[in-house]
């Protein structure tokens, strides 16, 4: 048998808390910010032309929502793992090595796994 201390533990929980961290963070980004930047063009396309009326009110509505989305979920989610929810943002910590390689590698994952299932939704 092999015996995991509780610092262990905690730190395994601690991993698997960061792994779903970025999936959260993820799945919000893609659901709200992107979502937002879908709604307006589909609010903004004409049903005779199916041209979109890129107006300025339309771009400040998404860069809006896009700014303060991505606040707000790096905000939520930097505490338990530093809020990459960005596949090029962890690469580049890896690079810098301020991550591991395994934490590179399931942040990858529970990044995109988040992008897809706020893409389904």
């Amino acid at each position: 048998l092999v015996r995991v201390t509780s610092s262990e533990s905690a730190h395994w929980k601690a991993f698997l808390r960061a792994a779903g961290a970025e999936l959260f963070g993820s799945f919000l980004l893609i659901l709200v910010c992107v979502g937002s930047a879908n709604s307006r063009i589909l609010s903004n396309l004409s049903p005779a032309t199916g041209i979109i009326d890129f107006t300025p009110l339309y771009c400040i509505g998404v860069a809006i929502c896009f700014g303060l989305g991505i606040g707000g979920i790096v905000h939520l989610t930097s505490k338990a793992s530093g809020g990459n929810l960005n596949p090029a943002v962890s690469f580049a910590l890896f690079l810098d090595r301020q991550i591991s390689l395994i934490r590179l590698i399931v942040y990858t994952i529970a990044q995109f796994l988040g992008g897809f299932i706020g893409a389904g939704v």
